[in-house]
């Protein structure tokens, strides 16, 4: 599963820039994600509600820089699941 997009972080990243004034440097979703707790809770729950989904996204990204890999169909479909629910959460 590679990205095709901006990897996930770049849209939290955005967040923070937007709405804490900065921009951090990391591809860790969970230091991401609880730098824009403060900000967005509702993103927060998400991230609790979903944090195998995302630990696993954060392995799919940096093992696709560095390691060939391949994910089961359902485990892609699910992660997709989760990051359209993001998407939603995010955007309104």
């Amino acid at each position: 599963m590679g990205w095709t997009s901006p990897p996930p972080t770049a849209d939290l990243g955005y967040m923070l820039a937007k709405e804490a004034g900065y921009f951090p440097h990391t591809h860790l979703l969970r230091r991401l994600f609880g730098e824009v707790k403060e900000a967005r809770p509702d993103l927060w729950e998400l991230y609790v509600e979903h944090r195998y989904a995302f630990e696993v996204v954060e392995d799919v990204y940096i093992g696709a820089r560095y390691l060939p890999r391949r994910y089961a169909r359902d485990v892609a479909e699910g992660l997709l699941e989760v990051a359209k629910e993001l998407v939603k959460r995010a955007c309104g």
